[in-house]
């Protein structure tokens, strides 16, 4: 699930981006410009919204460690290869 996904999913149980930025004690600024792709969103910041938004955090974790993987790097791009071969292995169960 992509960051902006998760955030706006995450919102919605919250109630609003602000309620959202409250429960995480991160400005809701911060949290639209991960939705942006302009800011870093952390595994833990990452586990924090699965776990808010009714999703599995490791999951999370472990897309979050993928998306932060360089696919110009070889290597980098195997072991990405390698996490989405486990991501779908184990389908999501939300």
């Amino acid at each position: 699930m992509s960051t902006q996904t998760l955030i706006e999913e995450a919102a919605t149980k919250a109630g609003s981006l602000r309620k959202l930025g409250v429960m995480l004690e991160i400005p809701a600024g911060n949290l639209t410009q991960m939705k942006q792709g302009k800011r870093h969103c952390n595994a833990r910041t990452r586990a924090r919204l699965a776990e808010i938004a009714g999703q599995d955090p490791t999951r999370a974790i472990l897309e979050a460690f993928s998306e932060d993987l360089d696919d110009q790097d070889e290597i980098q791009k195997g072991a990405k290869q390698m996490l989405q071969a486990m991501l779908d292995a184990f389908p999501n169960r939300s």
